[in-house]
């Protein structure tokens, strides 16, 4: 599956040269939102708030210290990539994107190990 575009704000971590090489190399459209205009970007703020309250209640319940947020966020990610369920394809990001299925247990399993890995470690 090809990236067909890229909609960003006009943040510096989107406009710049590593992006716009990116884009020219795989035909990607990069689309800018309106300056000033949060709500032209809904979509993702939501994606991004779903993953920082899955992460944060990983935290939680795990009783890890906050310095392991950005763990947190990947696990989050990588969970949510594999097991949500994309409405108009029935089908989860991972599988849209690789073109092939992955396991729930392996989804389960990996996420546990990631803690456990961590929570041995502290």
């Amino acid at each position: 599956m090809k990236v067909r575009t890229i909609r960003s704000d006009r943040g510096t971590e989107f406009v710049n040269k590593v992006i716009k090489d990116f884009c020219d190399q795989n035909g990607t459209f990069h689309q800018l939102s309106a300056a000033r205009t949060p709500q032209r970007n809904g979509v993702a703020k939501r994606r991004n708030r779903t993953l920082k309250e899955a992460a944060r209640t990983m935290i939680a319940e795990s009783g890890l210290p906050m310095r392991y947020w950005a763990e947190a966020i990947n696990t989050a990610c990588y969970t949510q990539n594999r097991s949500m369920i994309h409405k108009n394809h029935q089908k989860t990001p991972y599988e849209l994107w690789k073109g092939n299925p992955t396991s729930a247990t392996f989804t389960y399993l990996d996420a546990n190990a990631t803690f456990s890995t961590m929570e041995r470690s502290i």
